[in-house]
Parts: C-alpha cells; sequence; structure tokens
C-alpha cells in the first residue's frame, strides 16, 4: 500500500561556497573552520531532515535531533564516505521536525523519491534509520 507524503517547506536554504577539488583538505586550516562555524552557527540544534546538495543536485539526505551537530559531523568529519561529499556541497537544505517518526517518513520518502548519490543503504528499500 503506498503512502502518501507531502514534504514541508524548508524552514532553511543556506549557500555554501564550494572549495576546489585541489583544496579539498584543508579542513585544519582557520579559513576552513570560520567558513563552517558561520555556516553552523545559522542552523538551530532542533531535529529535522536535511539535503545537502551541490551544483548537480542532492548528494545526500538525513536526519537528526540535532541539525547543528549533525551537519558538523558532514563538514568536519574525517570518515572516507564524508570526505568523498564534502568538498561538493554547495546548499544546506532544512526541515525541522521534533516528531521522530515524521523525520522517518520525510528523510525515507525523499530519499526514494530523488536518490541521492551517497544514500546507497537506503536507495533500494533498507530500514529507516539502519
Amino acid at each position: 500500500m503506498a503512502i502518501d507524503v507531502q514534504l514541508p517547506k524548508f524552514n532553511i536554504i543556506l549557500f555554501v561556497k564550494p572549495v576546489s577539488n585541489d583544496r579539498c583538505d584543508y579542513e585544519n586550516t582557520n579559513a576552513y573552520r570560520k567558513r563552517h562555524d558561520f555556516t553552523l552557527d545559522l542552523l538551530a540544534r532542533k531535529g529535522g531532515v536535511y539535503f545537502l546538495l551541490d551544483d548537480s543536485g542532492l548528494l545526500y539526505i538525513g536526519r537528526s535531533n540535532n541539525i547543528r551537530h549533525r551537519i558538523s559531523e558532514h563538514l568536519r568529519g574525517q570518515s572516507v564516505t564524508i570526505k568523498k561529499h564534502r568538498c561538493r556541497i554547495t546548499r544546506i537544505a532544512v526541515i525541522y521536525e521534533e516528531e521522530q517518526y515524521k523525520q522517518e517518513i520525510y528523510e525515507s520518502y525523499a530519499i526514494r523519491r530523488f536518490v541521492p548519490k551517497y544514500n546507497a543503504d537506503k536507495k533500494d528499500g533498507g530500514a529507516v534509520g539502519a
């Protein structure tokens, strides 16, 4: 049985200056930290669903109970997957939603509908929240 889901409008869309590929691993510089600290200051410490985009479209869709903290992990994290897309991010869009079940519904629906590049584990029906 298909469920009709209507995504709410974005509460905030941030535009982030992209980083050239040859400077992608400069996360220890002051310029990098200032750039992302400014971006993070604009985000609330609320729950919701976030969308990381580059110039060609969606890179990743995720959900969190603390959007600011989770996006800081994307912008500063050291995992191989995060490093792959971190420097390509040009926009961050957020739908704030405190109800966890709604976060799961919105995230799952958006991943299946928009098929972001780095959500491979959930594109083909993987468990929500896995």
